[in-house]
């Protein structure tokens, strides 16, 4: 004896029946919840505080304790945010502090910024310690025709980087020693001059660079109303393909691994840090 269950699903068509599976893979999942909220807050936080955030990184303005909790605590969200997209899905496990800087650390120069060597880094996250890691790096080269076509998810992807790298050095100018901070303070500089740069090159109709991605595992479980989110995401996972293919598909980023907090969240440590965290 058949039952009413089975003669409803006789009686749906392929068609409807694809249509219903379609409705179900496109709700928002669940993890994304407090990640949209995050990261529009964030990019308005670091916005909001942009001069004050570059001012801290060269020593030039004394920190208050209410301001650096404050930092610490986006900081925390920025990592939370990056560890939601850049996990172990997809191949997209990946450090979430990044900074991109010329080879011979030359400053930005919109005339000739396509015929640069430059080496992305990755930081070990290790709270009260963050610090590159060299031995992640990767050095790249394209030429004008690749970045012109990169634009839209380069600006994407070097906006967060951005944001992330100046929440993380927050007050930490003196503690690092003059060359160090100098040394992030180029690279912030140099990322925030490219960004504003490639967003100046984006062609109007920018979002549809994203539709090959977006076909790809990286956006599937994000379409429809978190399409922000998702172009966000495919920005960086493309970024860090485009850039260090093999450290991307391998998930090997030298010394780093991702390490699982007390909190429960997880950070990329080094090898050191990780001995010091236990």
């Amino acid at each position: 004896m058949s039952s009413f269950g089975d003669f409803v699903a006789a009686k749906l068509t392929a068609t409807q029946i694809a249509a219903i599976v379609r409705q179900e893979a496109d709700k928002r999942p669940k993890w994304a919840e407090p990640f949209l909220r995050s990261l529009q807050g964030l990019f308005d936080w670091v916005g909001d505080n942009s001069t004050k955030l570059d001012q801290l990184l060269r020593g030039q303005e004394a920190i208050s304790a209410e301001f650096k909790q404050e930092a610490e605590l986006k900081l925390h969200e920025y990592l939370h945010c990056m560890s939601a997209m850049l996990d172990d899905r997809d191949h997209t496990s990946a450090p979430g502090l990044i900074s991109i800087m010329t080879k011979n650390r030359s400053l930005w120069n919109p005339q000739g910024y396509f015929r640069q060597t430059y080496i992305l880094t990755p930081y070990c996250e290790c709270e009260g310690n963050i610090h590159a890691c060299e031995d992640g790096s990767q050095e790249f080269t394209k030429d004008k025709a690749w970045w012109a076509a990169s634009a839209p998810w380069m600006a994407r992807g070097t906006k967060l980087l951005v944001a992330g790298l100046q929440l993380a050095f927050v007050g930490m100018p003196l503690a690092l020693g003059a060359e160090v901070a100098k040394s992030v303070e180029d690279e912030v500089k140099l990322m925030e001059k490219l960004t504003k740069h490639l967003e100046l090159e984006m062609p109007e109709e920018a979002d549809k660079g994203f539709d090959t991605v977006l076909k790809g595992d990286v956006g599937k479980d994000l379409r429809g109303r978190d399409r922000e989110t998702a172009l966000t995401r495919a920005a960086l996972a493309k970024l860090l393909e485009e850039i260090a293919p093999v450290k991307y598909l391998a998930k090997v980023w030298g010394s780093l691994r991702r390490v699982r907090m007390s909190d429960n969240t997880y950070r990329w440590l080094c090898e050191n840090c990780v001995q010091r965290s236990r």
